[in-house]
């Protein structure tokens, strides 16, 4: 087993930025070791609070042909969900995490909310027992007629048009009624009293290197986190896109609420619109979409009407003032540092940016940078997304909000 050193000096909500110079790693006699593992908990070991962080449950997660492409693991504190993280095999990172308490591993959490959907199509004695892979970020469980649900929107609808290999799916993922393999013996990976035998046995230990995590949230975040929930009950009707840019607006103090949502549906040229019928509310919901440079012009036409000395500035393939480069995460980055509202947008899906998150450790050749976003489809309040993923999206665009007068 591998475990890390880390000495915790102050809350992760704050600022950080620290060495980890006596980082060792040690082996255990009776667990086997496991390099993905490793990483997963790797990149979440400076949010340790002094406890047993290990891996509970691990499920695969293949493509539209069926073949391995990840894994989702399931992070645990005692016997506790804690979260989850997936592995991209391509990239051999660690493409998106969550680290919150009471989080389940995303294939669960997928599968156990088709229960609670009395309108789904999925057949959940028939699902696979893993993940599909769709768009960057996005997730679905499918049953054996082809019918999924996604992380994304939850919409039903079946996948079988798309010419999926469905039966190769079933073939590599198998079947199963329980959708639950934890594992009997968690691998305990991240052990606080292994770190004290590390203090007291130094000599026996080989060096890694320098381990160094960086994380910094843009004030007032927790106002841009808005769940789809929310807005259904208030609004009845949800876009993503809407959602990012309400909720940036929202983190700044520019929103009166019951005016700007319905403002920004109605002036960002959300179209694709569909209705569904939500039986926990009794009432029929709209779903739709708009492109990020109309949001932008949504939120500019908005903040115009408010009399705001803001902006919102889109920067993407469209841009009257054409970047020379796709947004960057050095970019987002600045954003967040001047403490900007700022949305990332792939493909199908926007976010609201609530800050960065990054660790490098140089003696095992690890270095990543992830946004924190708040995804509106999730039931997550943060969710750390790795930047080679978000810039390998086909249509990677961005926007950020600041005011007109700036240093």
């Amino acid at each position: 087993m591998i475990v890390y050193a880390v000495f915790p000096t102050k809350d992760i909500s704050a600022e950080i930025s620290r060495d980890l110079l006596n980082a060792k790693i040690v082996k255990n006699i009776g667990y086997k070791e496991n390099p993905l593992h490793e990483k997963a908990l790797m990149v979440v070991a400076s949010m340790e609070r002094g406890t047993e962080v290990y891996i509970g449950n691990e499920y695969d997660i293949v493509d539209e042909n069926g073949l391995l492409c990840g894994y989702s693991f399931g992070y645990f504190i005692q016997n506790e969900p804690y979260g989850y993280a997936i592995y991209n095999l391509e990239n051999q990172t660690i493409s998106e995490f969550v680290y919150i308490k009471g989080i389940e591993n995303l294939y669960l959490s997928l599968s156990e909310s088709i229960d609670d959907d009395v309108d789904s199509e999925v057949d959940t004695e028939d699902i696979a027992n893993g993940l599909l892979s769709g768009e960057p970020f996005e997730y679905y469980v499918i049953d054996t007629d082809g019918d999924v649900k996604s992380n994304f929107n939850g919409n039903k609808y079946s996948l079988k048009k798309k010419n999926l290999k469905i039966e190769k799916i079933f073939k590599y993922l198998g079947k199963t009624k329980y959708r639950d393999n934890q594992i009997k013996n968690p691998i305990q990976l991240y052990s606080q009293k292994s770190i004290f035998d590390v203090v007291t046995h130094p000599d026996d230990l080989p060096p890694v290197g320098k381990i160094r995590y960086n994380q910094k949230l843009v004030s007032g975040y927790g106002n841009a986190m808005i769940s789809q929930d929310f807005i259904i009950r208030k609004y009845s009707k949800y876009a993503c896109g809407i959602v990012a840019a309400f909720g940036g607006l929202r983190r700044l103090g520019l929103s009166d609420e019951l005016y700007t949502y319905n403002y920004l549906w109605d002036n960002s040229k959300v179209g694709d619109i569909t209705y569904s019928y939500d039986t926990n509310y009794g009432k029929m919901v709209q779903f739709g979409g708009s492109y990020i440079e109309d949001t932008a012009e949504g939120i500019n036409k908005y903040l115009k009407s408010k009399n705001y000395n803001y902006a919102a500035y889109y920067w993407g393939e469209y841009s009257d003032t054409v970047p020379s480069h796709r947004a960057t995460f050095s970019d987002f980055k600045t954003w967040v540092d001047c403490d900007y509202s700022s949305i990332v947008a792939m493909r199908v899906h926007a976010m609201s940016v609530l800050g960065y998150y990054s660790y490098t450790a140089k003696g095992l050749n690890y270095y990543d940078n992830y946004l924190v976003v708040a995804d509106g489809w999730d039931t997550s309040p943060l969710k750390y997304i790795n930047y080679i993923d978000v810039q390998e999206s086909d249509d990677l665009d961005a926007l950020y909000i600041r005011s007109r007068t700036y240093k």
